[in-house]
């Protein structure tokens, strides 16, 4: 079991408030599910306070109007001591990244569940594939790819990426982040692998 651990980010402190915003995959539902139901039990336990960021991939509002609206929730919270976390799954990882580079001085930490980051060169499936039914995803991953380069290595310190060792929606080279802690996890499914990653972060 993976365990990824925040404390020396997050210190328990009774005049700081935890807060977590997670972003979702194409089917904006993985708040629906059993490993994201159980993540939200054990912040709750933590005391950590869990946001599900709807993305409405499928609308016809821009990603940088989406990215601006994920950016304010982020100045709401970050206030005082407070922590926040970023936490991306599938097509929410590079909305993570792209928001982290904007705000990277408030956020303590982000996680890349099985993200694609960039296109790739010569994977399967391809961007203009996956992301036929939302224009806005396919504009958060030339984002984050245009930007990857400039990030600094105490930025890329701050990212966790999570893969399976083979993935039939994300190609997994497409996943990692240079100078981050890319984790591998013995699953060869997208969807399982997301659950996967869910039941194995602990101490966010």
């Amino acid at each position: 079991m993976l365990t990824f651990r925040y404390n020396k980010v997050m210190q328990t402190n009774s005049s700081v408030n935890h807060h977590i915003i997670f972003i979702p995959g194409l089917k904006d539902n993985d708040n629906k599910t059993l490993a994201y139901r159980f993540f939200a039990f054990y912040c709750k336990r933590k005391g950590i306070t869990l946001h599900f960021f709807k993305m409405g991939w499928q609308d016809n509002e821009s990603f940088d109007k989406k990215l601006q609206k994920l950016i304010k929730l982020i100045d709401d919270l970050a206030t005082g001591d407070n922590k926040v976390g970023l936490i991306g799954s599938s097509a929410g990882g590079s909305v993570a990244l792209n928001a982290f580079a904007k705000r990277s001085d408030n956020i303590s930490k982000v996680i890349n569940i099985c993200g694609r980051l960039r296109a790739g060169q010569n994977v399967r499936p391809s961007l203009e594939q996956v992301a036929r039914k939302s224009l806005a995803f396919k504009e958060s991953v030339l984002t984050f790819e245009k930007i990857e380069p400039s990030l600094t290595k105490v930025q890329r310190q701050k990212v966790i990426t999570i893969r399976g060792i083979y993935d039939e929606i994300v190609p997994v080279s497409t996943i990692p982040l240079e100078g981050a802690v890319n984790k591998k996890i013995l699953c060869i499914e997208h969807s399982l692998s997301i659950r996967i990653a869910f039941f194995s972060i602990q101490d966010c």
